[in-house]
């Protein structure tokens, strides 16, 4: 788990796509030094549009997302559909975005 007590305050601000808040399932949810983020397929229209919204309206929206509720901080939880169980893995070199390029 995270060393910060409130990493999952459901006030928390975390990032997404209007796909997800439309409704479009969370197939990968990343819990990184910055906090949280929902993702849909990156061909859901409006994935390309970026949110931040509070953690709750994340879970309210998308209650199977609250089963990753416990993801620790560097880890990322996928799933190909959403009936399917969510897999752990470290967060990787290629899941961090290079902001110099």
């Amino acid at each position: 788990m995270s060393d910060f007590e409130n990493d999952n305050d459901p006030a928390l601000v975390s990032y997404t796509t209007r796909a997800v808040i439309n409704g479009a399932p969370v197939l990968e949810i990343s819990h990184d030094e910055e906090g949280w983020q929902f993702h849909a397929a990156p061909n859901a229209p409006g994935s390309n549009e970026p949110l931040l919204v509070r953690l709750d309206e994340v879970w309210k929206r998308h209650p199977g997302t609250a089963l990753a509720a416990d993801l620790p901080r560097g880890w990322k939880a996928r799933r190909p559909t959403p009936d399917v169980p969510w897999e752990y893995s470290p967060l990787g070199p290629e899941d961090y975005a290079d902001d110099d390029e």
